[in-house]
């Protein structure tokens, strides 16, 4: 699995009745995505290692399939689309998931040396060349 996405309820554990339409709307939208399938969750027969021993933390594991900008491109679109909900906190992981995070922070970052970069260099063009 190259993606994995944690299911955090606020309070309770994963077991408490707001979590189960937060995990199904995330299932769904794996779902859709020809290149992704789930190869196991919480909740699933056989899969409480995906559990946090004190409930709190449930994982759904995900591979994502093709060539490394088809999961790249796949996996942006499915952590762009995880459900947001007062109740249950949804975060993606893995190998995907942190290279998505990364490319975020690093466009992020050039665009704040860029806007900080350009104007200090014209102003060096301007006094040097005058």
């Amino acid at each position: 699995s190259n993606l994995v996405i944690q299911l955090l309820p606020r309070e309770g554990t994963v077991e408490a009745p707001e979590v189960a339409p937060v995990r199904d709307r995330v299932l769904r939208l794996i779902a859709a995505e020809p290149k992704a399938k789930v190869t196991r969750a919480f909740g699933d027969e056989g899969a409480g290692d995906l559990r946090s021993k004190d409930g709190r933390s449930g994982l759904i594991l995900v591979h994502v399939g093709g060539t490394a900008d088809e999961a790249a491109d796949t996996a942006k679109r499915i952590i762009a689309g995880l459900p947001t909900d007062p109740n249950v906190t949804v975060r993606a992981g893995g190998s995907l998931g942190v290279q998505q995070e990364i490319r975020d922070k690093v466009k992020h970052d050039l665009k704040t040396s860029e806007s900080i970069a350009v104007p200090i260099s014209l102003a060096v063009l301007v006094v040097v060349f005058g």
